[in-house]
């Protein structure tokens, strides 16, 4: 695994070399309310001395909700991406630059909607165009996050590689995709047709 560091270093891990658990990352002082994200322990080669510790980017109010991430992240890993494209939708168009303004919007309604029922979805809207500005905010005020050289050289991908998903599979028109008028959209179908017309 390759890891950004807080303080600006990168360095990369053997999976094996990794023990995982959860952990508190936020307790609110008024409610006392915790949550909880997913932490890699770098070990040492005697198993017990931890090196380094990293989270993964997600966290959840109650620790039930992180084995969803953790068995997404698990299975790439041990059984290779082909076990999880599937069940991708929607991919952030981050690639060596900033999330674009509007899109930064629509990816916070799917993370709201996804999968809640129809009547919900227009209050939803209404809320989260309330903290639409402080992710813009915080999108333009942030370095873009750069690989070195030794981990790009290290993660090539081959050009007709069926597997390499990215932001250009995802749906035409958003809106259509998440208002459920577009059901036929698959990232894997889109990629492969893509390939198809390639070849």
């Amino acid at each position: 695994m390759h890891v950004f560091s807080v303080d600006g270093e990168v360095y990369s891990a053997p999976w094996d070399d990794i023990f995982f658990t959860t952990g508190d990352c936020v307790t609110h002082k008024l409610t006392k309310r915790k949550n909880y994200d997913i932490r890699g322990h770098v070990l040492a080669e005697d198993r017990k001395t931890v090196l380094k510790t990293f989270t993964l980017s997600v966290s959840a109010p109650l620790r039930e909700d992180l084995y969803r991430n953790w068995e997404f992240v698990r299975r790439y890993m041990e059984e290779g991406p082909e076990a999880v494209a599937g069940v991708l939708k929607l991919m952030p168009p981050v690639e060596g630059r900033r999330e674009g303004i509007f899109f930064g919007y629509w990816y916070l309604m799917f993370s709201a909607t996804y999968g809640a029922p129809f009547f919900v979805v227009p209050f939803l809207m209404a809320l989260y165009l309330t903290a639409w500005p402080f992710r813009v905010f915080a999108m333009y005020t942030c370095r873009i996050p750069r690989w070195s050289e030794e981990v790009q050289a290290s993660c090539v991908i081959a050009p007709d590689d069926p597997w390499d998903i990215s932001a250009a599979q995802n749906p035409r028109s958003l809106w259509r995709w998440m208002l459920g008028m577009d059901k036929s959209h698959s990232m894997v179908d889109k990629k492969r047709a893509m390939m198809e017309v390639k070849k």
